[in-house]
């Protein structure tokens, strides 16, 4: 199907997926959000009327944003391992994952815990890092620590566009923000991250100087009615 950017709204595709269905046993579903999307959903009741709710395990990337009663219902009897795409605490992800809201996708990962199967269900956190993200990081960890909500240890690292990559930011700057982090205690992702970013793909683009980079980023959140300043970014509004 991957020809056809919309194949799942097409009712050949749909049929000759639930038709060769039966000897699935771990259904992994990502972006765009698939907990909207109505060809899941088809999918889930089927495995429903089928029987095999307890056969099937579910692997789902979200947003966070949809967790109504008829989706929650679907999908509480399957295995799941459900990993949330969040990339900061409170406004900060608003701006980054728009048009989520934060207090929204908080109320649904806490709510998940309660439609746990019994089979061994996991929900993690799976941030972006970023340089819009890397100096509020802690906030974010802190919030999942407190809400015993476990982080991924593979984090995702942006390299581009380069004004993102870690690589453009000064050495004393990218040194007080792995600081933070293992002040914090959470000095196993600060090694996760400096180890991503030691690779060739991470190399600073020499013509974009970090004021070039501060200006992006700056305009990025000011263009979307947000201040400069959640991002943690040192004198990013000087």
């Amino acid at each position: 199907y991957e020809a056809e950017q919309d194949w799942w709204k097409k009712e050949r595709n749909i049929n000759d997926l639930l038709e060769n269905i039966d000897t699935v046993d771990h259904l992994y579903v990502t972006g765009g959000e698939p907990t909207i999307n109505p060809m899941f959903h088809k999918v889930l009741k089927h495995l429903h009327r089928q029987g095999r709710t307890r056969e099937v395990s579910i692997e789902i990337n979200t947003n966070g944003t949809n967790l109504n009663t008829s989706f929650r219902n679907l999908l509480k009897p399957f295995r799941k391992h459900i990993l949330f795409s969040i990339d900061g605490h409170g406004e900060l992800n608003n701006a980054m994952r728009y048009p989520t809201k934060f207090s929204v996708v908080e109320k649904n990962i806490l709510e998940y815990k309660h439609i746990d199967s019994g089979m061994g269900d996991r929900i993690l956190v799976t941030p972006t890092v970023c340089v819009s993200n890397f100096f509020a990081l802690p906030r974010l960890l802190q919030w999942c620590e407190d809400n015993s909500i476990p982080v991924t240890d593979k984090l995702n690292v942006l390299n581009r566009p380069k004004w993102q990559s870690l690589s453009q930011i000064p050495a004393n700057l990218l040194a007080q923000g792995f600081e933070a982090l293992n002040s914090a205690g959470y000095a196993r992702h600060a090694y996760t991250i400096q180890s991503r970013i030691q690779g060739v793909s991470y190399e600073k683009d020499l013509l974009l100087s970090w004021e070039d980079t501060k200006s992006r980023i700056k305009n990025w959140f000011s263009s979307r009615g947000y201040d400069p300043s959640i991002t943690g970014i040192p004198d990013i509004n000087a």
